[in-house]
């Protein structure tokens, strides 16, 4: 009896786990642990480094559109392309739009044309509906006209103030029935309403009328003098004596605002936003209905303008030469695509023919074990970068960027 306890003892005690035993499957359960939770963790990165860059695309990709949707409206209503686009290279420190800094060595657009408002058609045939009268001028604009064109002209009540009654000084574009190279851009002085026989002498059909008066002198009102600016010869034309289309310009810009983190600190880090302003064309003032510039992405780096021009009159934008060679960047007819390019080019006397806009962009934080890869270039704007030594050029570089270019046809100019 005693035999069989003891064996029965000395069982029990060889099925159990030493010491030893328990501190290797204690260590092997720890170090698999910690895998799983680096693996765990550098698939966290990954998924939210991803999700990050994914980001930065959908907001440069909708901000391109933005964009190009105004380029293609630009000149709209009979502006010329020297007025209705305008691009300031690489601009330097300080620079300010109505008080908001621009990034240092990005593009500025500024696009104007009639991008919102009808173009209206005015009965030029009759002399009365436009008149000049010193400093000032009458246009008469007819929802119907006597050729029978229909034009609503709800839009133009829009421009009074209902509760005081007041007019907008607006620019508004005035096309020659002669040219379309005599145009003059006016400021409004009054706007008024009416109902008026279609044929006269016959109350039986009514239309509305809109009888616009018009500054047409620099010294008749406030904004007078900036407007006639955009018009031919920067005056009023004295062979504008017949009007035949009318619309309301706008202007918008695009630029980099130089922001922060923290509103207005600059030592909290940048936070450079692509941003849109309305403007008061031919200022460099915000239009009353604009409180301020619009972000339309954050964390853009660059915005950078290129002009397609024809310089040869071919028809086409030459980016190889006659054996199908391409061209140095420099040398191609893109212009401001190359740090060697002329800023001072008069690019007005050839055919612009299309608009490539350039968006650099970069992840609001770091990516841990990434570094970017050096910028040379983005068109005409150098950056030559080297490959990071020190760890505050490893920070820096750590974010990851996109670059997103788009090329615009011209439709209006």
């Amino acid at each position: 009896m005693e035999e069989r306890a003891r064996a029965a003892g000395r069982g029990d005690g060889q099925a159990g786990f030493t010491l030893l035993e328990l501190l290797i499957a204690l260590t092997l359960t720890v170090a698999v642990g910690v895998l799983l939770l680096e693996a765990f963790q550098a698939n966290a990165i990954l998924a939210r480094s991803q999700l990050a860059v994914t980001e930065l695309q959908q907001s440069l990709r909708v901000s391109l559109r933005d964009v190009a949707r105004m380029v293609r409206g630009t000149g709209r209503g009979g502006l010329p392309r020297a007025v209705a686009l305008e691009v300031a290279q690489n601009v330097p420190a300080d620079t300010e739009i109505a008080g908001e800094a621009v990034v240092e060595g990005t593009d500025v657009l500024s696009l104007r044309g009639s991008f919102s408002s009808p173009i209206y058609r005015v009965d030029a045939a009759d002399p009365t509906t436009f008149e000049i009268d010193g400093d000032t001028a009458q246009l008469v604009i007819d929802s119907t006209t006597r050729a029978g064109y229909s034009q609503p002209i709800d839009a133009l009540r829009s421009l009074v103030d209902a509760d005081l009654g007041t007019v907008r000084p607006e620019a508004i574009l005035l096309v020659s029935r002669q040219s379309d190279d005599v145009y003059a851009v006016v400021e409004l002085a009054d706007l008024t309403f009416s109902e008026v026989p279609l044929v006269e002498g016959n109350d039986d059909v009514m239309v509305e009328r809109a009888t616009l008066t018009l500054n047409i002198s620099d010294s008749a009102g406030e904004r007078a003098a900036a407007y006639l600016g955009l018009s031919a010869g920067g005056t009023f034309p004295p062979g504008l004596t017949r009007v035949l289309y009318v619309s309301l310009i706008e202007e918008y810009r695009y630029f980099v605002r130089d922001e922060y983190s923290v509103l207005g600190d600059a030592s909290t880090p940048p936070r450079p936003r692509l941003s849109r302003v309305r403007m008061v064309p031919g200022t460099d003032t915000f239009h009353p209905s604009a409180a301020g510039s619009v972000a339309l992405a954050d964390h853009v780096l660059d915005l950078q303008v290129a002009l397609g021009i024809d310089l040869d009159g071919d028809g086409e934008i030459d980016e190889e030469d006659a054996d199908g060679v391409p061209l140095a960047s420099d040398d191609d007819e893109w212009q401001f695509s190359h740090p060697d390019d002329d800023l001072t080019l008069a690019w007005d006397s050839s055919p612009l023919r299309l608009l490539r806009l350039s968006l650099l962009g970069q992840t609001p934080t770091p990516q841990r074990l990434h570094v970017s890869a050096p910028i040379d270039a983005v068109e005409n704007h150098p950056y030559d970068e080297t490959t990071p030594t020190t760890a505050g050029e490893v920070r820096a570089r750590s974010h990851r960027r996109w670059l997103l270019q788009g090329v615009v046809d011209l439709r209006n100019l």
